[in-house]
């Protein structure tokens, strides 16, 4: 007697890697995760997707489950009630990117990572892959945005029947503000261009229109202010 495999096949949206199928969606790590009833263990397997964002779960135990997919540096989406295996895709909707310490938030320690290797490319001093949340190789102001556009959010985030994520962020709080320039002091040449990053830590504060962790640019010279 020849026993039948059985796999499970699920869908994810990567955000900050354009529109698939694309070489920057392939082969992204992630983790599924059955998640415990009361009493139980969660069990976790490792898979990667193709192009797409498809995954394929191998030999999946048989029921029903609440699942938990996460990738490398995003926050976990979770599907409750998922029969296993499954006779069609189940789309897990959009990762969110930014959580660079995997602890499943995205707090000031990732934006501390982030900050720590902000503008170095792969193979230079610096890099952090773990906060290269678009995959180009380089640790720059489009990672800045994808964290900031999440920052205060825990998983797993709930995924409704189409693949749509219920988000619920912090409530805001009063507190200080600090601002400060990057870099701090630089010498510059007579009409020579550079670029300074005003960056605001506001923790929940609003701030204008802007969000805590937003980067406002500037252009100045020797001879004054552009």
């Amino acid at each position: 007697m020849i026993a039948q495999a059985s796999w499970f096949t699920g869908r994810v949206e990567l955000e900050g890697r354009g529109s698939a199928p694309s070489r920057r969606w392939s082969s992204y790590p992630l983790t599924i995760t059955v998640l415990p009833e009361a009493g139980s263990v969660a069990q976790s397997t490792a898979t990667r997707t193709d192009g797409k964002g498809l995954f394929v779960w191998l030999s999946p135990p048989s029921g029903t489950f609440n699942l938990s997919v996460k990738g490398a540096h995003t926050l976990s989406s979770m599907r409750e009630r998922v029969s296993v295996p499954a006779d069609t895709i189940v789309d897990f909707g959009l990762l969110r990117e930014g959580d660079a310490d995997g602890d499943d938030q995205i707090t000031d320690a990732d934006f501390t990572l982030l900050a720590a290797a902000y503008g170095s490319q792969r193979d230079q001093p610096g890099w952090d892959g773990r906060v290269d949340f678009n995959g180009d190789d380089a640790i720059g102001a489009a990672d800045f945005s994808l964290l900031s556009a999440s920052y205060g959010m825990s998983g797993p985030v709930l995924v409704g029947p189409k693949g749509s994520p219920s988000v619920t962020r912090r409530p805001a709080l009063a507190g200080t503000m600090e601002l400060w320039l990057e870099p701090a002091r630089r010498l510059i040449d007579q009409d020579e261009m550079v670029d300074l990053f005003v960056q605001i830590r506001a923790d929940w504060q609003a701030v204008g229109r802007r969000r805590r962790g937003d980067c406002v640019r500037s252009h100045h010279s020797a001879g004054g202010r552009r």
